[in-house]
């Protein structure tokens, strides 16, 4: 995932982030959600999902802290982000991680695809007879589990996003392996 460089803001609760990206004039939408992998400090960057972000201080993040990115993709297929929101709790290997990208590489034969820092694994979604792998250069957001802190996500849904080049942040097009997508669509909060 190519990110924009933007000030990302840390430590705003769950009901002040869901204010903050309706009230805001761009609209946001959660393009990472999982535990923190690493921590930077010198550097004021945490890694997430595979993903590097920078923060103002990296003082209050801690590796397994489960955090929200929230942002924009951008039409090009970058996501710009915006609010990094610290739960201060920690993950489980049963926690849904969330990871909104565009498709770099796909193993067909192993059932694996690559969202920018993020390898996905979504053979449990081939026996549903609706579910089509993703193509390279594709914008998806994956909701799944990460059983292994900076393993593999294992994928439950794919949420196929708008054409590059419409402008919002997309919308679900896609057919996933059932079920809903937990309120993470267009602008949404992951439920928790």
């Amino acid at each position: 995932m190519k990110i924009r460089k933007s000030v990302l803001v840390a430590g705003l609760t769950l009901g002040s982030i869901a204010a903050l990206a309706h009230s805001a004039t761009e609209k946001y939408q959660v393009i990472l959600s999982g535990p923190i992998e690493s921590v930077n400090r010198s550097a004021n960057s945490i890694v997430v999902l595979g993903h590097q972000l920078a923060v103002r201080s990296a003082a209050g993040f801690l590796p397994g802290q489960v955090v929200n990115v929230l942002g924009t993709v951008l039409n090009d297929g970058s996501v710009r982000a915006a609010i990094v929101q610290n739960t201060v709790r920690y993950a489980t290997s049963s926690d849904q991680v969330a990871v909104t990208g565009v498709v770099r590489a796909v193993d067909r034969l192993g059932g694996r695809v690559t969202i920018d820092g993020a390898k996905v694994d979504y053979t449990a979604l081939l026996g549903n007879g609706r579910f089509s792998p993703p193509k390279v250069g594709e914008l998806v957001q994956v909701l799944g589990t990460q059983p292994r802190a900076g393993g593999i996500v294992l994928a439950a849904q794919f949420i196929r996003q708008a054409p590059l080049g419409v402008s919002g942040g997309g919308s679900p097009l896609g057919v996933s392996g059932g079920g809903s997508p937990l309120g993470v669509s267009g602008g949404g909060l992951p439920a928790r």
